[in-house]
């Protein structure tokens, strides 16, 4: 009996044993299928941050692109696939980056062109359908004068609210008004890159520079955006009826992705409580509603 034992123990063991071998093979097995099916795509990506206007020949003499495996759905469209440097040269020798490009970041064919064809003027970097509006705030409005060129904000306002015989009051409100807007020159800096004092009309052609003449120094609480019209219409006569403020978003901020608050801000629940005067508010509005044409 104790033999019988001793054998069934013995086979159990071996069992188990074989039992994980074969589980491992399949999960390997899994493993390596989920590697192929990735689709690896070896591409051309940012080593470090390269400038705009940056000669593609002398990026890549400085070792400025490295090579890297990327699965193909989550690639972009026309990325540089590795090639020798020869092959890359006949192709983009002589072009330059049209806009900053990003540590990390594939590298997408467009993204080099002619020096000729880099935007020569604020006017000539904003895009069809928008607009540039210039706003004036202090450093404590404009988030402690760390807004940049090329950074995005969202703007917010603080405006007194009208009360429902259409006169004025003491009572402010503030909510977010827009989202994810563009800054496209702080005082005299802009995303466009200057002229170099001293050099020549054919030197700055040459190497992608962008302008021959120097804006009027201007003070740094002048901020341009890039807006839509209708967004123009907004921040006039928002800093017409009120205060502007602005926060800065980061690098992964997307205006797509951004919800307003689900309510306006104002002394009634500025600290997320449910209060007597709000209740009160309600009430007296179910009671004795405004006539239609008062509502928004």
């Amino acid at each position: 009996m104790r033999n019988w034992r001793i054998i069934s123990t013995i086979a159990a063991v071996v069992f188990a044993a074989i039992a994980g071998i074969l589980v491992w093979k399949y999960l390997n097995s899994a493993d390596t299928r989920a590697e192929k099916n990735k689709h690896l795509v070896t591409v051309l990506v940012a080593k470090g941050q390269i400038a705009r206007g940056t000669l593609f020949d002398q990026a890549l003499a400085d070792k400025l692109f490295v090579s890297k495996e990327i699965p193909k759905d989550s690639l972009p469209p026309d990325v540089l696939t590795q090639q020798t440097d020869n092959q890359l040269l006949s192709i983009y020798k002589g072009k330059v980056a049209n806009s900053v490009i990003f540590t990390g970041t594939p590298i997408v064919s467009d993204e080099f062109v002619q020096a000729s064809q880099l935007i020569s003027t604020v006017s000539g970097a904003i895009p069809s359908g928008k607009e540039a509006i210039t706003v004036s705030l202090d450093q404590t409005h404009a988030v402690g004068g760390f807004v940049t060129p090329g950074d995005h904000v969202n703007m917010l306002l603080n405006f007194p609210v009208i009360d429902s015989s259409g006169g004025s009051s003491s009572h402010k409100a503030t909510a977010f008004m827009l989202a994810g807007v563009k800054v496209l020159a702080v005082g005299s800096s802009t995303v466009l890159p200057q002229t170099p004092t001293g050099t020549n009309t054919a030197t700055v052609t040459a190497t992608g520079a962008t302008t021959t003449t120097q804006p009027q120094s201007q003070p740094s609480s002048l901020i341009t955006l890039q807006v839509s019209p209708r967004e123009a219409e907004q921040i006039v006569q928002a800093t017409d009826i009120g205060t502007v403020w602005l926060t800065l978003d980061p690098p992964d901020f997307s205006p797509g992705a951004f919800k307003n608050p689900s309510e306006i801000v104002d002394e009634i629940n500025l600290f997320n409580q449910t209060m007597p005067e709000l209740q009160k508010r309600a009430l007296n509005f179910l009671q004795d509603p405004p006539p239609p044409s008062d509502l928004p």
